[in-house]
């Protein structure tokens, strides 16, 4: 019987067996999205051990909706993105109000020279002014550019996470950037 399902979904469904083991397809998802989720949900959570807890009830989610999900290897990142969001949207809502976009990684900052404290404090003080630049944006457009920057989507992925078009996606971006540009420069 044609379920009209891909080889790679019916692949991923698979993951989770009857006796409850999980088996290679569910678990390298698991490893190669593990790390992006979190960094994603960190930027929700108070600290890292919340992020942590973020990131596995994502996973755990995932793994009992697996029986639902319909596309293949190509768009699982986007679906477990959505799931994430979803997860730590709910947690915020629990807690507090959203704190200060900090979506942009250490690891994507200029490397000032060691031993030169001004070079290190300028570029702190940047950072921070841009922070304060996207906090102001919509919270749809921080989403968006967190997403791209933060987790490293596609336009495409992102429309998936936030359920919208890859081109409105696209323009949702673009326009964010385009702000930033006005205020930021």
């Amino acid at each position: 019987m044609d379920t009209g399902l891909s080889a790679e979904g019916d692949e991923l469904r698979s993951a989770g067996t009857i006796d409850g083991s999980i088996d290679a397809s569910f678990e390298d998802a698991y490893l190669s999205f593990r790390d992006p989720l979190f960094h994603y949900v960190r930027r929700f959570a108070v600290d890292d051990d919340e992020a942590a807890d973020l990131t596995a009830k994502t996973f755990e989610r995932a793994l009992v909706k697996l029986s639902s999900y319909r596309g293949g290897r190509r768009d699982l990142g986007a679906w477990l993105f959505r799931i994430a969001r979803s997860q730590a949207i709910d947690a915020t809502r629990r807690r507090r109000p959203l704190s200060t976009l900090e979506f942009i990684r250490p690891e994507q900052h200029p490397i000032s020279e060691r031993g030169q404290p001004e070079p290190e404090l300028l570029q702190h003080e940047a950072s921070r002014e841009l922070a304060e630049h996207v906090q102001r944006l919509p919270p749809l457009q921080r989403e968006c550019l967190a997403l791209r920057y933060g987790s490293g989507l596609s336009a495409r992925e992102i429309g998936v996470v936030i359920g919208k078009s890859e081109a409105a996606t696209q323009k949702v971006i673009s326009r964010a950037l385009g702000r930033l540009r006005e205020t930021y420069s």
